[in-house]
């Protein structure tokens, strides 16, 4: 049973433009010539990516070093 475009809409909260922009950037996986279908186990696995700790997920933030003047 494939999803569609809708269904990830639902699962996800997320607009259908802003899946759309995930599919145009390679991020989440689409079947090839039919953009609005979906392969279930495959975006829940982009997604899982993309939450923390994955590839778009949130990180610690870098110490920045404060330098004294001379």
């Amino acid at each position: 049973m494939l999803w569609e475009t809708s269904d990830v809409m639902i699962y996800t909260g997320w607009s259908r433009q802003f899946i759309s922009t995930l599919c145009s950037k390679g991020t989440l996986p689409f079947i090839p010539g039919r953009p609005n279908k979906f392969v279930p186990e495959s975006v829940e696995k982009a997604i899982l990516g993309m939450q923390v700790g994955g590839q778009y997920g949130k990180r610690k933030a870098k110490k920045t070093q404060i330098k004294k003047a001379a």
